[in-house]
């Protein structure tokens, strides 16, 4: 009978021990995940909850594991009729129908964010910051989340532009952690002693998310940009190319630091002045990119810099040249993927796929995809749509890592 006792003891004991798991095994399993799956393990305790959203440290080590394998996005725009046509030319309206995510070896992108919800308007070129994507047309901006689906649309500004080309950039306060949507544009103001009877004068607003409940604005900036063109987030602050074509214009990037809100000049790789207006600045496995022609339009080179901050700063390194046949068209690098090939776009809605040679420091363009002969999958029906050219408007591609971070 004494046995039976101490035999029903150590079987209740053995029950009722729950096991543990250390928290430390539960943050390596949990930064190996999907960005789908957190979101689900999210509601399985508090203190997953916690880890997933509100731990710095888990924040920073998942962002630097998925730095290193980007994906791309497409943001493709299509022309769709006009119900509420009034006049003959608008016949048709463009609308943004989604965001297809894409990883360079697949046969068919897939749906990340459908748009059909949003009002039917052309979109100046998307912006990328830590799974954040800014979405901006001349009348409304919208930040968006793809992997969490929210969207925040952000308060109507506090004046209307004379312009209708205004610029924008969505970057992170590297002080606050907080993002922080830019917006410039030119206004039209009379003068008397100008040539033409007016003159332009530039402005910016900064709005940042969490925080603002309306737009602020900031000085004037010291140089005008490119018109219609959007930042590129680089260490804590944005750069647009300057007007090549202003009187007093100087060669350079204008540069708006986050945290504190305040412009500085970049200085432009000595390559020449010869196709400013042409080159593409972009982001690139943590350096920034310019790629601009050569002085015979032959080639294109790539010139990187690791930092803008400093006094001697920034040290261009012309890191690699493209031998292209179609040099003086665009090429805007988009990312590296994971099996190293260099992802790019043109001007002509084309993807070049490219090889990297460290070698002798030239980069082959292996093979092109033509972004409407891909086919857009929606993975909750299953269904495939395929944008033909009769259709199609245009389309754009950032680089793309997904997140869980907060708007």
């Amino acid at each position: 009978m004494e046995n039976e006792r101490a035999a029903a003891k150590r079987k209740r004991t053995r029950t009722s021990k729950k096991p543990h798991v250390p928290h430390e095994v539960v943050t390596e399993i949990l930064l190996r995940l999907p960005t789908r799956s957190l979101l689900r393990f999210t509601s399985v305790c508090k203190a997953w909850r916690a880890t997933i959203f509100d731990d710095p440290a888990f924040d920073r080590d998942l962002r630097l594991r998925r730095r290193d394998n980007p994906c791309l996005l497409i943001a493709t725009q299509t022309r769709l009729p006009n119900h509420n046509m009034r006049t003959s030319w608008q016949s048709h309206v463009v609308a943004t129908t989604g965001l297809y995510r894409w990883q360079g070896t697949e046969g068919a992108a897939t749906l990340m964010q459908a748009m059909e919800s949003l009002p039917a308007e052309p979109v100046r070129r998307f912006a990328h910051c830590d799974g954040l994507v800014l979405v901006a047309s001349d009348s409304t901006v919208r930040v968006l989340n793809p992997a969490t689906r929210r969207v925040l649309t952000l308060p109507v500004w506090s004046t209307s532009p004379s312009s209708s080309h205004p610029s924008f950039g969505l970057g992170c306060d590297p002080w606050t952690n907080a993002y922080k949507v830019a917006r410039l544009w030119q206004r039209t103001e009379p003068k008397s002693k100008s040539f033409t009877g007016i003159v332009y004068t530039y402005h910016v607003e900064v709005f940042t998310i969490r925080a603002d409940q309306h737009w602020r604005k900031l000085v004037h900036p010291p140089h005008s940009i490119m018109i219609g063109q959007t930042a590129t987030f680089f260490k804590g602050s944005l750069l647009w190319i300057i007007q090549p074509y202003e009187p007093t214009a100087v060669s350079g990037f204008l540069r708006l630091k986050l945290w504190d809100e305040t412009f500085t000049l970049v200085s432009w790789p000595p390559c020449g002045p010869w196709f400013h207006n042409e080159a593409c600045l972009s982001e690139l496995c943590g350096e920034l990119c310019v790629t601009c022609p050569d002085q015979n339009l032959e080639m294109l080179d790539m010139w990187m810099c690791k930092d803008v901050d400093g006094a001697d700063l920034p040290r261009w390194d012309k890191r690699y040249t493209i031998r292209w046949d179609w040099a003086r068209a665009s090429l805007r690098p988009l990312a590296i993927l994971g099996d190293g090939v260099l992802m790019c776009q043109t001007s002509r809605n084309m993807l070049c796929c490219c090889n990297l040679h460290t070698d002798d420091k030239h980069v082959e363009v292996k093979d092109t995809v033509r972004l409407n002969d891909l086919e857009y999958l929606n993975p909750e029906d299953g269904t495939i749509l395929d944008y033909a050219c009769k259709i199609k408007f245009s389309f754009d591609v950032i680089s793309y890592v997904p997140s869980l971070a907060r708007i």
